[in-house]
C-alpha cells in the first residue's frame, strides 16, 4: 500500500514539473519534459534505496531543481543557442551539481546546512513557488504565446475564458481537499477534477479543444540522451560556461538543502537517524547518474514520502517499490496520461505553488502591516531578508536569488558569530532541585538523574550558533536524557533560525519521550491600551522601555509559535523548578511520587530511623498538630525561634528576604515527611529564613518546653532523635557542597 500510494503521489509530481524544466521552450516540448522528469521519478528512489539512503525518502525532481533547469535553458535561448544547445548546457550544470553534492558529502559538510539562516531558506521556497506561478499563469489562461507581462498589458482580450476555467477548477479542487484526504494527494484530485471538465465540456458541450500532454513513450528512456547526441563545441564551452557552473552551484546547494531538512523532518515522523554527509554522497551519485542519463535533477521530496508512510511503509522497500509501481502505472495508463489538458496541469502547478508559500512569513507581514505586533522590530529583520531573496527572484532568476542568498547568508554569519552558545551542559544525577524529598526518591534521583538534562546558553543565538546547541542536545538524548532544560538567563538574542531550532528540540525530546522546557524566560508583559493606536501606546510607553528593555528572547519566540507549540506549563522562571518539574514527572512516571499516607510518612521518615511504632507513639504527645493555609507564613526570617516542624501534607516554601528591596528569592521546596525550623530547639536563635505554605499544609510542631520535657521523659529516645538529626544535618551538607561544586563548573 506504501508503495502503490506513493507512485500515486509521485504521478501528477513528475507530470508538473518536467512542464516546468522545459517551459522556455514551448508547449511542443511537453512530451520531453515529461519523460525526463518521469525517467528521474522512477530511477531516483530505485538507485537511492539501493546504495542506502533513508529508508522512508521517496526522492526525484522537484519544483526548485525543474525551476533551476528552465532558468538555465532560458538563459541559452536568450544568448541565441538553439535549443538542443540550451538543454545540453542545462545538463552539464545537473553534471556539475552531482559532483558538488557527492564532493560535500565525502567532506561532511551535511551539518553545514544549519548554517543557512531559516528566512533565506523561506525565501528560496516562496521565491520558486512564485516563479512556478508566473510560469504557469499563461498556460492555464489559455495564451502560452505570451508572457504574464504580456497577458497584463493587453488586457482581459488575451485570456481563454474556457481554459481559465478549466485550470481555476482544477486550483480549486486541489485547495478545497487538501488535508481532507490522508492517502490521495490533493493535486491528483486537482488534476482528475480539471481533465474531467475539460472533457465533459469538450465531448458533451462542444468546447474548443486545448493543448494536451501528448503520449509518454517509456521506451524513449533508454534512448540515447539528447545532451550526448548533440554535445557542445570547445567554442560554445569556452562562451557560455557561466550558465552550467552557476546552474550546477544553484542545484547542488538546493538539493542539498532539500534533502538534509526533508532527512530530518522525516526522522521526526519516523524516529529513524540520519546522516546527512550519507544522503549527499548517495544523492550526489545519483544525480551524477540522472545528468549523464538525461534525467532531471531531483532530492529528497517529502510529501512524496509522507504518503507513503502515512500508507504504512516499514522498509526501504516501500520507497523503492513506489519507483517501480509508477513505472508500471505509467505502462497502462500511458493512453490516459496523453489525454491531460495542459491547461489542468498548469492549475495544478499553481495550486500547488500556492500551497508552498510559508503562511507563518504571511502572518508576520500582516502583523507589521496592521500593525497588530506589539515590537515590529522583532519580525522585520526576518521579513526583510527573506524579502529581498524573493525580489531578488523575481527581478531576475533563481539561480540569482541563490548567490545573492548564499553572500547573504555570510554576511549575516559574520555579524551573527560569537561564543559558543552553551555555556554549560550537565544531567542532574548530582544537582537536583531544591525539593527535599524521602530518601527512597533522592536514591532513585541520584540513579536516573541522567534522564534529565540542563544546557545553559548564553550570548546570542543566531543560525550560527544553532548547530552546536543542535548537537550537543543530541548527544544527551542519545545517552539517555528524556527532560531538557535550557537554561535562558544568559541569553542576550536570539533570532528565527534559533526559534526554529528550539521547535526541532521540542519535536526530538516528544520523539524521546519527554519534554523540552525552558527556564529563566521571562514574558513580555507590556501591551497596548484599549483603544489607543500601537504608536500612540508605544510612545506613552517610551521612558518605561529606556530603563526597562523589552524582552526580545521571549518576544521573539513568541513571534515564531514557540511559546504556544511548547507550551505554558513548560516555561519556568527559574531552572531550580525546571528541575523540580521534571523530577517529578520522573518520579510519576517511574511509580514513585505516590502519598504514602500520615503513617507511612512518619515511619519512612529518616528522623525516626531505630524507632518502632510503640516509640512513636510514644513521642507523639510532645508535638502539636496545626493547619496552614496556602499563603500562610510558618514564620518570618529574623523572628525569634521556639518550635521545629514536621510537614506531614502540603508543601513549603524557603524564602529569603533580598536586602533592599522587597523581593524574595526561594531557597528551597518543602515536601511532605521533611523537617524545619529544628535550629530553634538547638541555639534558640533567630529564623534563618521566612517559611510560607505554598498550598493546603498540615505540620507536627514540637515547642522548646516540649522537647525539654520529652528529654527528661525519654532521653532515651531523644539520644535516637539527636543522631537521626545529626545523619540529615550531615546529608544536607554534602548536598550543598556536592551543588556548590557542580555550580562552580
Amino acid at each position: 500500500m506504501g508503495a502503490f500510494l506513493g507512485a500515486i503521489a509521485i504521478l501528477p509530481q513528475a507530470i508538473a514539473y518536467g512542464l516546468i524544466a522545459v517551459s522556455p521552450l514551448g508547449p511542443e516540448w511537453a512530451v520531453f519534459g515529461i519523460t525526463i522528469s518521469v525517467g528521474s521519478a522512477i530511477l531516483f528512489t530505485i538507485l537511492v534505496g539501493l546504495m542506502g539512503g533513508h529508508p522512508f525518502l521517496i526522492s526525484g525532481p522537484t519544483a526548485v531543481t525543474s525551476l533551476v533547469i528552465a532558468t538555465a535553458i532560458s538563459e541559452g535561448l536568450s544568448r541565441g543557442l538553439d535549443a538542443e544547445t540550451a538543454i545540453t548546457l542545462a545538463f552539464l550544470g545537473a553534471f556539475v551539481a552531482g559532483i558538488m553534492q557527492l564532493a560535500a558529502g565525502i567532506a561532511k559538510l551535511g551539518r553545514a546546512v544549519s548554517f543557512i539562516p531559516t528566512p533565506v531558506l523561506v525565501g528560496f521556497i516562496m521565491a520558486s513557488a512564485l516563479l512556478v506561478t508566473v510560469k504557469s499563469l499563461p498556460m492555464a489562461l489559455g495564451a502560452p504565446a505570451l508572457s504574464l507581462a504580456e497577458i497584463i498589458t493587453t488586457g482581459v482580450s488575451a485570456i481563454d475564458g474556457w481554459a481559465a476555467a478549466v485550470s481555476g477548477l482544477a486550483i480549486a479542487a486541489i485547495l478545497l481537499s487538501e488535508g481532507r484526504f490522508k492517502t490521495i494527494p490533493a493535486a491528483l484530485i486537482g488534476l482528475v477534477v480539471g481533465t474531467g471538465v475539460f472533457h465533459l465540456g469538450t465531448g458533451t458541450f462542444a468546447l474548443p479543444d486545448g493543448p494536451m500532454v501528448g503520449f509518454v513513450d517509456l521506451s524513449n528512456l533508454i534512448a540515447v540522451p539528447l545532451a550526448l547526441q548533440h554535445g557542445l563545441s570547445a567554442q560554445v564551452l569556452e562562451t557560455q560556461f557561466d550558465i552550467p557552473l552557476l546552474t550546477g552551484l544553484s542545484v547542488a546547494l538546493l538539493t542539498a538543502l532539500h534533502t538534509v531538512l526533508t532527512a530530518a523532518a522525516m526522522d521526526a515522523k519516523t524516529g529513524t537517524d540520519t546522516n546527512p554527509d550519507r544522503e549527499l554522497t548517495v544523492q550526489g551519485i545519483v544525480n551524477t547518474l540522472m545528468a549523464v542519463l538525461g534525467f532531471l535533477p531531483g532530492s529528497a521530496a517529502l510529501t512524496r514520502s509522507t504518503v507513503c508512510y502515512r500508507a504504512g511503509a516499514k522498509t526501504r522497500y516501500a520507497a523503492m517499490g513506489s519507483g517501480l509501481v509508477f513505472a508500471l502505472m505509467l505502462t497502462v495508463l500511458a493512453p490516459m496520461v496523453s489525454q491531460l489538458p495542459l491547461w489542468a496541469t498548469a492549475g495544478m502547478l499553481i495550486a500547488t505553488a500556492l500551497q508552498a508559500i510559508d503562511r507563518t512569513t504571511l502572518s508576520k507581514v500582516r502583523g507589521i502591516l496592521l500593525r497588530t505586533v506589539p515590537y515590529r522590530r522583532v519580525l522585520a529583520g526576518d521579513v526583510t531578508v527573506t524579502a529581498l531573496v524573493v525580489v531578488t527572484a523575481l527581478t531576475f532568476d533563481l539561480i540569482a536569488a541563490v548567490g545573492f542568498g548564499i553572500l547573504l547568508a555570510v554576511v549575516l554569519f559574520v555579524f551573527g558569530m560569537g561564543r559558543d552558545p552553551i555555556r554549560r551542559a550537565f544531567t542532574c544525577e548530582r544537582l537536583h532541585s531544591s525539593v527535599q524529598r524521602s530518601a527512597r526518591q533522592m536514591e532513585c534521583l541520584e540513579r536516573e538523574g541522567r534522564r534529565i538534562g540542563v544546557i545553559e546558553l548564553r550570548g546570542a543565538l543566531f543560525f550560527g550558533a544553532c548547530a552546536a546547541l543542535l548537537g550537543r542536545a543530541k548527544e544527551m538524548l542519545d545517552a539517555g536524557t528524556e527532560f531538557l532544560i535550557l537554561d535562558v538567563r544568559h541569553l542576550s538574542s536570539v533570532d528565527s533560525t534559533g526559534a526554529e531550532t528550539l521547535r526541532n528540540l521540542h519535536l526530538m525530546c516528544l520523539q524521546a519521550g519527554g519534554r523540552l522546557m525552558i527556564s529563566c524566560l521571562e514574558p513580555e508583559r507590556r501591551a497596548q491600551r484599549d483603544g489607543a493606536a500601537p504608536d500612540e501606546a508605544e510612545n506613552r510607553d517610551r521612558r518605561q522601555r529606556d530603563i526597562h528593555a523589552p524582552r526580545w528572547v521571549w518576544l521573539t519566540l513568541d513571534a515564531n509559535g514557540v511559546i504556544d507549540l511548547i507550551g505554558a506549563d513548560n516555561i519556568s522562571d527559574n531552572t531550580d523548578a525546571a528541575i523540580a518539574h521534571c523530577e517529578e514527572a520522573l518520579l510519576d512516571r517511574l511509580g514513585m511520587s505516590g502519598r504514602a499516607g500520615t503513617r507511612g510518612i512518619i515511619a519512612a521518615s529518616p528522623l525516626f530511623d531505630g524507632l518502632s511504632r510503640t516509640q512513636i507513639l510514644e513521642i507523639a504527645p510532645f508535638a502539636q498538630r496545626q493547619l496552614f493555609e496556602a499563603g500562610d507564613y510558618v514564620f518570618r526570617q529574623n523572628q525569634a525561634g521556639d518550635s521545629a516542624y514536621f510537614l506531614i501534607s502540603g508543601r513549603m516554601e524557603v524564602l529569603i528576604d533580598i536586602p533592599g528591596s522587597s523581593r524574595q528569592r526561594r531557597l528551597m521546596v518543602l515536601t511532605e515527611g521533611s523537617l524545619f525550623g529544628e535550629m530553634a530547639l538547638l541555639d534558640g536563635g533567630p529564623r534563618s529564613a521566612n517559611i510560607v505554605a505554598s498550598k493546603r499544609a498540615v505540620c507536627l510542631k514540637v515547642t522548646r518546653q516540649g522537647f525539654e520535657a520529652l528529654e527528661a521523659r525519654h532521653p532515651d529516645l531523644l539520644l535516637v532523635l539527636m543522631k537521626n538529626l545529626n545523619r540529615q544535618f550531615a546529608d544536607r551538607l554534602r548536598i550543598a557542597n556536592t551543588m556548590i561544586s557542580e555550580l562552580e563548573q
